[in-house]
């Protein structure tokens, strides 16, 4: 599991999905460990509400990194959809402003005739 979770730490830039996988291990096995280990006595109740909370704390830590990714990737995506915009709006004007060009010659030599 330390592997696992190694490994995850390294990747989780890159993927909120895996924060989202371990986030739900988290919630499934270790409060089920944690419970196993106090009723057969080799915890007492201090030390398993001490791993209880701090579960809940890596494992709200995980949601919030998972959350943050999604945010990340989404403003990127956004970021990429303003440039794309201001391109195409100043190709635009540019195109306006040659076409408005061409108009003026051709008025011009228009009234010179």
């Amino acid at each position: 599991m330390e592997s696992f979770e190694s490994e995850f730490e390294k990747s989780m830039m890159r993927s909120p999905e895996a924060a989202k996988v371990i986030s739900s291990y988290m919630q499934d096995q270790y409060p089920t460990a944690i419970d196993y280990m106090k009723r057969i006595g080799k915890m007492n109740e201090a030390i398993a509400n001490a791993m209880h909370a701090k579960e809940q704390a890596e494992r709200l830590q995980l949601e919030s990194l998972a959350r943050e990714a999604e945010y990340r990737m989404e403003m990127e995506a956004q970021n990429k959809n303003v440039k794309k915009l201001r391109e195409i709006s100043t190709l635009k004007c540019k195109n306006y402003n040659q076409t408005w060009l061409n108009n003026a010659k051709i008025t011009k030599k228009c009234n010179d005739v």
